[in-house]
């Protein structure tokens, strides 16, 4: 230990203790340039994720208004295109109804027909005629 504190305090021992100062400081100085470059990468990233019109955040934010203009069209569509399949549904009973209809108007005007077409043979042809006419107006 003491030949370790007289090389230390000798002559030669001063010149290495100087030189491991002058690189500790130059180690520092390098470290201090590393922080800085540290902290400009660092604004770098902080500017691309925060920047108000072209940063992440921003992308971001415009992706999630989109999700939901998008969201609230495809709700509204959907609402139309219910509506229609109801409003269809309703048309086609009323239309499935006339036919009905049509074919009930049908049957009992063939039959009145038929009725008055077997008329006897000598019947007035002008009245039957009538007959088939007043009851098509009834």
């Amino acid at each position: 230990m003491i030949a370790l504190l007289g090389f230390i305090t000798g002559p030669v021992g001063r010149w290495i203790v100087a030189a491991l100062a002058v690189l500790a400081l130059l180690a520092g100085v390098h470290h201090h340039g590393d922080t800085q470059g540290a902290a400009r990468e660092k604004a770098k990233a902080d500017r691309a994720v925060n920047d108000p019109i072209t940063g992440w955040r921003a992308r971001l934010n415009q992706c999630q208004a989109n999700v939901k203009t998008l969201d609230d069209a495809v709700k509204t569509q959907n609402a139309a295109v219910a509506a229609w399949k109801a409003e269809s549904a309703q048309r086609s009973e009323a239309a499935a109804k006339a036919v009905t209809e049509a074919r009930k108007a049908t049957v009992a005007a063939n039959q009145r027909i038929g009725a008055l077409m077997a008329a006897k043979a000598g019947a007035d042809q002008c009245k039957s005629a009538e007959d088939l006419i007043g009851s098509m107006v009834r």
